[in-house]
């Protein structure tokens, strides 16, 4: 009886104290709380975005939609000197462009993501201006390999800091080794200007999501570039990084990858992978199609087995389903911890709007548990307890006093 009324007192506790926590005045949104960044929405926050008023993005510039949305197809570079031709060559440049996302939006939206180098569209000083979300596409057959140089055209400097949030507490994120510098440094911090000791955020690199690919062209987390003329950093490449050894050898903000092709036909994608940033570039753009056929199914649409829609449809139409959220007017409403300087302003008035991730702002209400040491006579662990005592291990500083970063919400690829 005595135990029960101890639960029945402990639970009207834990009510009563969940009924009175509430967000701080000074984060409070309508109603008294601080929302998650919405796509404009309605009631209080303003005008839905309408749904299905815009046509889908088709292959190539013939089949673009109502906003002058499409995805390019990337064009080979024919008689590169120093590359093998055993194949099809790409120059493929990663770049910061806008583009007009949707019809109810009134201005261009801020992306980062691929565009087509071949020297026959123009000079790579304009390639920004020819980039189109989710481009360009590379249509690539089975065991004919795929050579791709890679340029980071990003902006350096502060103006190469991501648009959206960044939580630099993950590893790769925020502070790199310290002294640890890769050999080419000999150890010691090279004269780079405003180095803070943290990784950039404008790194970038290709990974192939699907392909049976050589590690050195894998694209992983420690295979990547900052941009060429980023002074800011002793961090140029990622440590794994590696050129393909019988392409010519790359410089500052470059890099080569190899595919193989030497698996059946399937719609894959190439991103971006960056330690500590993969889901924040991806999310800003940096990912495109990679459409890979084989003689089993050219010989069943031949046949008629399969349809064959067309032209540049012939084996199919792919489609691609993403989750994007945009910044709205009244974002200083919906979520009183933005801040525009870092994170984008409100898509009014402007060249650019900002593509929000699925992010929340709101400061985190976990906190870290605390372990006391285990104290014993004397300050002496008890033999066999495989314990310490404090005189043995200090108790480092509880991480909950020290300010932390804003976590990021954005789902990880």
């Amino acid at each position: 009886m005595k135990k029960r009324a101890l639960w029945t007192l402990w639970q009207f506790l834990l009510i009563t104290a969940v009924l009175a926590w509430r967000i701080p005045a000074a984060q409070a949104g309508p109603g008294g709380g601080t929302y998650f960044v919405n796509s404009p929405a309605g009631g209080a926050s303003g005008t839905a975005l309408r749904k299905f008023v815009d046509s889908l993005p088709g292959l190539g510039a013939a089949n673009a939609n109502n906003l002058g949305q499409y995805l390019p197809i990337a064009t080979p570079v024919t008689g590169k000197p120093g590359v093998p031709a055993d194949g099809d060559y790409y120059e493929i440049g990663v770049v910061e462009y806008a583009e007009k996302m949707h019809s109810d939006l009134p201005k261009k939206t801020r992306l980062r993501g691929y565009v087509d180098l071949n020297p026959a569209f123009g000079a790579i000083s304009s390639a920004h201006g020819r980039a189109h979300y989710l481009g360009p596409v590379i249509v690539a057959r089975r065991d004919r390999p795929v050579r791709v140089k890679f340029s980071n055209l990003l902006p350096t400097g502060s103006a190469g800091n991501l648009f959206i949030p960044v939580d630099t507490s993950l590893m790769g994120a925020g502070k790199g080794p310290g002294g640890n510098f890769p050999r080419q440094f000999g150890g010691r911090i090279p004269a780079f200007s405003n180095f803070t000791g943290n990784y950039t955020e404008n790194r970038a690199t290709l990974h192939l999501h699907g392909g049976n690919t050589p590690w050195i062209s894998d694209g992983t987390p420690h295979q990547w570039t900052v941009p060429v003329g980023e002074t800011s950093t002793p961090y140029q490449k990622g440590v794994s990084t590696r050129n393909v050894p019988d392409m010519p050898a790359t410089g500052p903000g470059e890099m080569t990858f190899f595919y193989t092709n030497q698996q059946s036909n399937r719609l894959m994608f190439y991103h971006d992978h960056s330690l500590g940033i993969t889901r924040l570039n991806v999310y800003a753009g940096e990912a495109a199609g990679y459409l890979l056929w084989d003689s089993v199914e050219d010989n069943l649409i031949t046949t008629g087995i399969l349809p064959n829609v067309g032209d540049v449809y012939r084996y199919g139409i792919p489609l691609v389903i993403q989750d994007k959220t945009f910044v709205p007017q009244n974002i200083d409403v919906q979520d009183a911890l933005w801040t525009k300087n870092s994170k984008g302003a409100p898509t009014t008035g402007g060249a650019t709007a900002t593509c929000g991730s699925r992010t929340s702002t709101r400061r985190t209400r976990t906190r870290p548990a605390r372990t006391a040491p285990t104290r014993s006579a004397g300050g002496i662990t008890a033999p066999g307890s495989g314990r310490r005592s404090p005189s043995t291990r200090p108790t480092p500083p509880f991480p909950s006093r020290a300010p932390r970063p804003r976590p990021s919400w954005t789902p990880r690829w």
